[in-house]
C-alpha cells in the first residue's frame, strides 16, 4: 500500500516537473513571435496615442517640467 501511494507521488511529481520544463523551453522562433507581437502592440498604443492628441479639445501632450 505504501508503495502504490509512493509511486503515484512520483509519477505525479515527475509530470508536474516535466510540464514545467517543457513550458520553459521555448524555441529561439516563440521568442521572437513574442517580441514583434510586443512591437506591434506598442506601435497600434502610440498611433491611438497620436490619434487620441490630434482629436480636437483635446489636452496637450505630456509636458516635461524643469
Amino acid at each position: 500500500m505504501y508503495q502504490n501511494k509512493l509511486w503515484h507521488l512520483a509519477v505525479l511529481a515527475s509530470f508536474c516537473f516535466i510540464s514545467t520544463w517543457l513550458q520553459a523551453a521555448q524555441l529561439p522562433g516563440d521568442r521572437d513571435l513574442a517580441r514583434e507581437r510586443q512591437q506591434r502592440l506598442l506601435q497600434e498604443q502610440q498611433q491611438r496615442l497620436d490619434e487620441l492628441q490630434s482629436l480636437p479639445g483635446a489636452l496637450p501632450g505630456p509636458s516635461v517640467d524643469s
